[in-house]
């Protein structure tokens, strides 16, 4: 990578344009260079180095001690770094009621004025996301959630926010698009929170297998180094536990991942207010706690308790409990987070947390709780913590933890999410799905910065299926090359689709007495329930005779879906020599 020192390489004549999907891009002047009429697709041919350069928005906030925002900062207060190198500022926006952008002084690390200037004002509405993960999230903690929000959501908001609910029960579902009617918002969460719901099922587990284990270890406890043993094959029972568990935030973080991906359909920054009683960070942790604390004689103390009578009269385990602490590693899911806020930066989606349950009762006041220490208690409670933080932290956003008053914290996030800057460069790292850490620095003294700590660089196929993601759960369309897709039920499970392209919107190029074309297919189908199918890829080339009158081109596949559900099917079509694509859903049902 370039060091800060190096002078930025002058683009000729940039040009803004419009990616495929998303945000603007800067591409260099090089372009393709028109294949001459004896050029064959299938062989090398003379294009130009293309470059493709994108441009990483980092949006930050800079507040000072008392959490006041400071915005007469300009762009020489900042020092930007990507992987440790500092990278010139190419953008720089303030936040409104700041300054205009001014001059960097001489040494610093900037790039040549832009013709394109600093970016327009942000002329998007404000957006935030409520996203209920139901999987996660008691009854209880719901009807709390419910009234600590509905305040805020009802009234203190301002009017031109655009608010959008989503849940996850297991797949997630768009309850209501973006909308500034407050009303129709706090019905459907006042219905929503009113359902039905249990504990969350891996705390529920949890509790079970943590009552059940001291029994599990006194059925095996066999001389000598009876406790080694015994709490060896307990473990087997606690490793299938976190296993389950470890499934589920595996699957939780992948919904939520493929639901921020979806956002890149709105332009500008997007909050999102993710809504649990907490997720596990170290998948069974709990359990591994308490399991050591059996083994390891740190619950002697309770030898009064019939039920741990027996273990506390045994000679501790000596390696177990050391072996336990580094197998309870293996379950982190500490990288799925950092991926996941890495993904939000990339979109522009700064990710902040509830956690619903606030101040929780400790398990020594409840009647049916296992008998546990206050430090396996408060490490469990951490644990459920640690991705609410991870995913604040990274992306810029706040964990709202351990208080039963959510409503000013949450009132003062969105208010705040109005002072942030823009501070933007052009990274021409290659799209190999690698995260790049950032780090931001400001020269005013006494601050808090908070800011998008990472990015991931898109290739032009996940701008793609961003944009199918999109249309399956925004319904996000843009047809530009007037595709016309035609559906027909072959059985009670699958689904014959044909996609018409009219040749004239591809680019065609002439080769002898040919004409080909390539274009890439992308499929994709979500039920009403949210569950989905993935999205297949397809690469179709072209090619028929000069003098052939040809108007169109078909392209038939089949989709295997579930029966009696009706399906959206989003379809996006890439021509792959014009750089242009379009997207298109219909409905289907399997019957």
């Amino acid at each position: 990578m370039r060091s800060a020192s190096e002078p930025h390489p002058v683009v000729a004549a940039p040009r803004r344009i419009r990616s495929a999907f998303g945000r603007p891009f800067l591409l260099t002047a090089a372009l393709l260079v028109v294949l001459s009429s004896g050029s064959s697709l299938g062989q090398e041919s003379s294009f130009s180095e293309i470059v493709k350069v994108d441009l990483v928005e980092v949006d930050a906030l800079v507040v000072d001690a008392d959490g006041h925002p400071i915005l007469d900062l300009t762009i020489d207060d900042f020092r930007l770094f990507d992987g440790g190198e500092q990278v010139a500022i190419t953008h720089f926006a303030p936040p409104d009621g700041g300054p205009a952008p001014v001059s960097a002084s001489a040494g610093a690390a900037r790039a040549p004025e832009n013709p394109s200037g600093s970016p327009a004002p942000e002329d998007t509405p404000p957006r935030l996301v409520i996203f209920l993960d139901e999987v996660h999230l008691t009854l209880r903690s719901r009807h709390l959630a419910f009234f600590r929000l509905n305040d805020v959501l009802a009234n203190e908001l301002p009017a031109q926010t655009e608010i959008l609910l989503a849940t996850y029960t297991g797949s997630v579902d768009v309850l209501l698009p973006f909308t500034t009617n407050r009303k129709v918002l706090v019905k459907l969460l006042e219905e929503r929170f009113s359902s039905a719901a249990q504990a969350t099922a891996d705390r529920v587990q949890a509790e079970s297998l943590m009552r059940q284990l001291p029994r599990t270890i006194e059925s095996m406890l066999a001389p000598p180094d009876a406790m080694e043993k015994g709490c060896s094959n307990a473990g087997a029972v606690v490793r299938g536990h976190s296993s389950q568990v470890l499934s589920g935030v595996q699957a939780t973080v992948a919904a939520l991942g493929q639901f921020v991906r979806s956002l890149s359909a709105y332009e500008g920054p997007k909050s999102l207010l993710y809504v649990s009683d907490g997720v596990p960070m170290v998948a069974g942790q709990e359990v591994w706690d308490y399991l050591i604390e059996l083994c390891d004689g740190s619950l002697t103390g309770f030898s009064a308790d019939p039920e741990l009578r027996v273990l506390a009269s045994q000679e501790p385990a000596r390696d177990f409990p050391s072996r336990a602490r580094l197998e309870m590693l293996e379950f982190s899911t500490r990288d799925l987070w950092s991926e996941l806020a890495a993904e939000a930066n990339t979109r522009r989606v700064t990710l902040n947390s509830v956690q619903a349950s606030g101040l929780e009762p400790s398990r020594q006041s409840t009647v049916d709780g296992p008998r546990t220490s206050s430090a396996t208690q408060a490490f469990g409670q951490r644990n459920r913590q640690e991705p609410l933080v991870v995913m604040a932290q990274e992306t810029g956003g706040r964990a709202i933890l351990n208080t039963n008053n959510v409503a000013p914290a949450v009132e003062r996030l969105i208010d705040l999410d109005s002072a942030r800057y823009i501070v933007a460069f052009a990274s021409s790292r290659p799209a190999d799905g690698k995260t790049h850490q950032l780090r931001l620095e400001v020269s005013r003294p006494d601050v808090v910065v908070r800011y998008r700590r990472s990015y991931k660089t898109r290739s032009d196929d996940e701008r793609v299926a961003d944009g199918v993601l999109a249309s399956l759960h925004h319904g996000f369309e843009d047809n530009t090359h007037r595709l016309r897709v035609d559906a027909k039920r072959l059985d009670e499970r699958k689904v014959a689709l044909d996609v018409h392209i009219p040749l004239r919107s591809l680019v065609m190029l002439p080769e002898g007495d040919q004409t080909r074309g390539l274009f890439t297919l992308f499929i994709a189908a979500l039920d009403a329930s949210g569950l989905g199918t993935g999205i297949r890829e397809k690469s179709v080339p072209v090619q028929f005779g000069s003098n052939e009158n040809r108007k169109s081109h078909t392209v038939s596949t089949v989709l295997e879906l579930k029966k009696s559900r009706e399906y959206i099917v989003a379809v996006a079509v890439r021509d792959e020599l014009g750089a242009t694509t379009s997207f298109v859903r219909t409905r289907v049902r399997a019957e």
